[in-house]
């Protein structure tokens, strides 16, 4: 990208955010242009502007799914407030228990955070019951079933799976070689 076209994404990136702002300061009540805001600072880096804005859109409609899941990602992704983050994927899942990407994000809260192996199993496989082409949730299986369960065939159909979905998705390649090599180190020495 050039120094041009780098510039012209960031006014274009400042002109939206001015823009929301506007749409939310003409009206307060207006859960999108919240939503919006916070997604657009979130992706700014400006965490704490995000995290208010969540909160105001789901302030505005405590049923805003998709807020309460970003919100919940925020936190965990961002501040590692781990309780507020499970909270806030609960709520969306109360409100929608076939939302998927909720069930995901649990799942990698209760595997990266909590330790809770069957716990974020069960959330990735709800997931996938919910959308099975899901990749991002079978190639997180995957891993699960590699590295804390030792299912070696589990994890063979879960990568396969994701990369059926995701072809061309490099972090699934890079574990299927990592697999194979460290097999193959195995039969070398096995082989010795």
């Amino acid at each position: 990208m050039t120094s041009q076209n780098n510039q012209q994404s960031h006014t274009d990136e400042y002109g939206e955010e001015r823009e929301l702002r506007a749409a939310v300061n003409l009206n307060a009540k207006d859960k999108s242009a919240w939503f919006k805001l916070a997604y657009l600072l979130n992706k700014k880096n400006d965490i704490a502007g995000a995290e208010q804005a969540y909160n105001k859109a789901v302030e505005i409609n405590p049923k805003y799914i998709k807020a309460w899941n970003n919100l919940g990602d925020l936190l965990m992704n961002h501040k590692n407030e781990i309780a507020g983050a499970e909270d806030s994927f609960k709520k969306a899942l109360e409100i929608d228990p076939k939302y998927a990407r909720a069930w995901y994000n649990m799942g990698l809260l209760l595997i990266n955070h909590k330790k809770d192996i069957a716990g974020a199993e069960d959330a990735y496989k709800k997931a996938l019951e919910i959308y099975p082409e899901y990749a991002l949730a079978w190639f997180n299986l995957g891993l699960l079933l590699m590295d804390h369960k030792k299912d070696i065939a589990g994890a063979i159909i879960a990568y396969k799976k994701a990369l059926k979905f995701k072809p061309k998705d490099d972090p699934i390649w890079n574990n299927l070689g990592d697999f194979v090599m460290d097999r193959r180190k195995i039969f070398e020495l096995v082989l010795k």
